[in-house]
């Protein structure tokens, strides 16, 4: 159905919800081959999506097991009423105009994803006090986005405060670290690093859902390949809630992130004529998987190396160009 749909050139508006604990008791390798059967029942439209062919959003609605385990000295009421409020002012509802806030704050991203494309960014170095010290190499025409200039009247996540490209998959090195959790198929993963050679994870470890992590990993060819980084500021609206959603829309707009698995054709000049072949053999990842996780912190910093030479794009987890 999805497939069926997506050739009609539908769109898609995904209210999601998260049920703290509902897979405690699944097995790990279960939730892995259920996301990929997902994947794989929903190629076409995966693909449409990825490359922002058809209209889509993926927004949340609350609900009080999730909102208890968010505000837990609340009683369900209570904190019920504290997640939808939270999600009302992270996606600018409580303005009083929505429209016209997302339309104006897309404005300054806009003029910052200027910036970093004029910069011709060739790579990137990350480094924070967790231990993250990570290169990560850019095509030479690789280009910078928001989710406001993907798509005329269209929104691809909300709330959404990312700006974001596509990394050579073949060339990042080093380690990082997670910043918060990564909600997979309604279990956790916790407290992990990976360290890449040569853009391939060769060693990993978590002290929450290790199994699950090497399951992602593992799971097809180029899953254990990067297919996105994605920088966010910490001094943001959802990351000064001080608040870990446990629920990825929401936490990786608090976060800069990374994702493993597919990469994005638009995020290269000339990339979505490109052929499959052509976009591999440019680093841009063919992977059927796609899984964000988070590695911002307030001490975050990298170091652009550019065609106007060395620039600190991040500083104290914040943008600073």
């Amino acid at each position: 159905v999805w497939n069926e749909y997506a050739l009609k050139g539908a769109s898609f508006l995904m209210l999601q919800t998260e049920m703290p604990g509902l897979m405690v008791n699944i097995d790990d390798e279960k939730l892995s081959r259920a996301r990929y059967v997902e994947r794989m029942t929903s190629s076409i439209y995966k693909k449409l999506q990825l490359e922002f062919k058809i209209p889509w959003c993926i927004a949340n609605i609350p609900n009080k097991l999730w909102a208890k385990s968010v505000f837990p000295s609340d009683d369900y009421e209570q904190a019920y009423e504290k997640l939808f409020k939270a999600i009302c002012s992270m996606c600018m509802v409580d303005t009083d105009n929505p429209i016209n806030s997302w339309n104006s704050f897309f404005k300054q991203q806009d003029r910052i994803v200027a910036d970093l494309n004029s910069l011709r960014i060739h790579s990137l170095h990350y480094i924070n006090s967790k231990g993250t010290n990570l290169s990560v190499e850019l095509d030479k025409d690789a280009l910078w986005e928001s989710a406001g200039s993907l798509g005329e009247n269209m929104i691809v996540n909300m709330p959404s405060y990312e700006i974001f490209t596509t990394p050579n998959m073949y060339k990042t090195n080093g380690v990082v670290y997670s910043s918060r959790p990564l909600i997979y198929n309604g279990a956790i993963i916790n407290d992990f690093y990976l360290e890449f050679k040569d853009g391939k994870v060769v060693s990993f470890a978590a002290k929450k859902g290790e199994k699950l992590l090497s399951e992602i990993i593992n799971s097809e060819q180029f899953s254990s390949y990067l297919g996105e980084v994605a920088l966010v500021n910490y001094d943001s609206p959802i990351s000064n809630t001080g608040k870990i959603f446990n629920n990825t829309t929401i936490d990786e707009n608090a976060s800069c992130h990374l994702a493993l698995g597919k990469g994005f054709s638009e995020c290269i000049i000339n990339g979505e004529g490109m052929s499959k072949e052509e976009l591999i053999e440019r680093g841009v990842n063919p992977s059927i998987n796609h899984v964000d996780f988070m590695i911002g912190t307030e001490d975050l910093e990298i170091l652009a190396n550019t065609s106007k030479g060395k620039l600190l794009i991040m500083k104290n987890g914040n943008i600073s160009i």
